[in-house]
């Protein structure tokens, strides 16, 4: 769930043409879908007998692992050097921002609908703009108002606040899109002076280093059977991010983002062949608002630039 950045983390991205290979960014972003989707299906089994904070705890550690070949290519002397952080209070709170909003996800993704999980966490990019405005002090023009409220009633519909009973997983689903808005504002505010590549090492290190905490005072390392579920979530989101990634540099954000309705159609599937879960039409319908509030949202933030 961390922002788009560049994979190699002592880099600088050099974003491609993005009209020149849409096939490749197509391909990438599908990529990002079916790893993200195997993420969650995994995180769900193993919910049964691991906490959020466990989860979370191996999430980060294995992430770390994997990227340190990609670390180690550049040449360690030189990957220190330029992994410097000018801001490193910044950086760290990027981290703790990041991982209030990974355990709130998970917990909502073991206690609900996956696909209900899923729209609700894609009101990522409204709380974006509502916090940029905020507290970086950015102009948000007033159609773009319009759209996140559009958005939001999207996520209206999905809740049905009144007519269903909105449970305590549901609100850590909205908790955790909250926290994943403010590490992005926070993540703008980075890029201004740091390489967006150590951006995405130093939130997975301060990620491992804060979930320690949680997972050594309730201990409960994975037994045999969840040990490849636990190892796989790592890689997988580890490997949803190099997917993105490459996605964003072989295409525009704005080409990107309907890749997300490809995520929803995945999880939904997943969700209805390995759990049995159904879906309401209000979730269809709650989950086309959100996603194209954000959709429209990206796009003109692609035409701004």
């Amino acid at each position: 769930m961390d922002q788009p950045t560049s994979t190699d983390p002592t880099s600088v991205e050099t974003p491609a043409d993005p009209a020149a290979h849409p096939a490749r960014s197509a391909l990438w972003a599908l990529g990002a879908m079916v790893c993200f989707t195997a993420m969650i299906v995994m995180i769900r089994y193993v919910s049964d007998t691991m906490t959020a904070f466990d989860i979370a705890f191996y999430r980060s550690v294995v992430s770390v692992l994997v990227m340190l070949p990609v670390i180690f290519r550049s040449g360690l002397a030189t990957g220190i050097g330029r992994l410097k952080a000018k801001q490193p209070g910044l950086m760290i709170s990027r981290g703790v921002l990041t991982y209030f909003a990974l355990v709130a996800w998970i917990y909502a993704v073991a206690n609900m609908v996956l696909v209900d999980a899923v729209a609700l966490n894609a009101t990522i990019p409204l709380w974006t703009v509502i916090l940029a405005a905020m507290v970086l002090g950015e102009r948000v023009p007033a159609q773009r108002w319009f759209v996140v409220m559009v958005g939001f009633a999207g996520a209206l519909v999905i809740l049905r606040p009144g007519f269903a009973a909105i449970t305590l997983a549901a609100v850590a689903a909205l908790i955790s899109a909250v926290f994943y808005g403010a590490s992005s504002v926070v993540s703008k505010a980075l890029t201004r002076t740091e390489r967006t590549g150590a951006i995405v090492l130093y939130t997975n290190v301060v990620l491992a280093v804060v979930s320690a905490t949680p997972a050594l005072i309730w201990w409960n390392p994975p037994g045999l059977a969840d040990l490849p579920l636990v190892i796989g979530i790592g890689v997988t989101g580890a490997m949803a991010h190099v997917c993105i990634t490459q996605a964003y540099q072989f295409g525009d954000a704005s080409f990107v983002a309907p890749f997300d309705f490809v995520r929803l159609v995945l999880i939904t599937a997943a969700g209805y062949l390995l759990f049995g879960e159904a879906v309401s039409i209000f979730v269809w319908v709650g989950a086309a608002l959100v996603i194209g509030s954000t959709v429209y949202l990206t796009r003109a933030e692609a035409r701004g630039k």
